[in-house]
């Protein structure tokens, strides 16, 4: 008696069950018309007619749609003063794989979410607030810190702000400049125009440094000290 005949005979003593759900990077292939044995079946039916096709990488790591609760992760990740978008994108594409446009576009849309109201509304809220001893010292403390770092905003006015948003550093980004226009006396729409392509700079460099993972941190390291050097030089 062959092997074959000794499996298709005792199919209870060789009998192979596998799970509906997909386990692992691999996926049933439907195209034969007895797939049925792919899921239980004897050991002889499934090696003659079972195919396991190895799915790309990118549809096991990568997804295309983000729950409600990953979006309101990211978003407001995004809209937070001290993450902003560059915690928003690494959480939406490392942590939830999410693909890199909608994590871009989500994280853009959470990062300008302050901004109008910080320009129309911070001169009469922080008034409000310095009546309170502890929120006046909060309030001139950021506000000194702010003016210290709008040198480059002074001088050049929205390109300069535009260039501060851009650089996504700690400190910097749409909160910080919003404050900043807002001390220095810009407009609403110069600033939020200014600020917005900022932001949309600094989303493009951290979805950049994001995909190409530890060769962006060297690139940036790498243009980092430059811009230092370059800047001692000239001081």
């Amino acid at each position: 008696m062959s092997i074959a005949e000794a499996f298709s005979r005792q199919p209870s003593a060789f009998s192979f069950v596998r799970p509906a759900a997909v386990e692992g990077p691999f996926m049933a292939s439907t195209s034969s018309p007895r797939t049925a044995h792919c899921l239980t079946g004897t050991l002889f039916d499934l090696t003659a007619h079972c195919q396991l096709v190895r799915l790309p990488k990118a549809s096991l790591e990568e997804k295309h749609i983000m729950t409600l609760s990953e979006f309101l992760q990211v978003f407001f990740t995004a809209a937070a003063p001290i993450s902003e978008l560059r915690a928003a994108i690494p959480l939406a594409v490392n942590v939830h794989h999410i693909s890199w446009p909608i994590a871009f576009v989500v994280a853009i849309a959470g990062n300008l979410l302050p901004v109008p109201f910080l320009l129309l509304f911070l001169d009469p809220l922080s008034k409000l607030l310095s009546k309170v001893k502890l929120f006046e010292r909060i309030i001139n403390w950021v506000f000194e810190r702010s003016r210290r770092r709008g040198k480059i905003i002074e001088r050049y006015e929205t390109i300069g702000l535009a260039l501060f948003v851009a650089i996504p550093f700690p400190l910097t980004g749409a909160w910080t400049g919003a404050i900043i226009a807002f001390l220095l006396g810009i407009s609403f729409w110069r600033a939020f125009i200014s600020i917005a392509i900022g932001v949309l700079i600094a989303g493009a460099i951290v979805t950049t440094l994001t995909i190409i993972g530890w060769w962006g941190a060297v690139i940036a390291g790498v243009g980092l000290g430059i811009i230092a050097i370059l800047g001692m030089r000239k001081s």
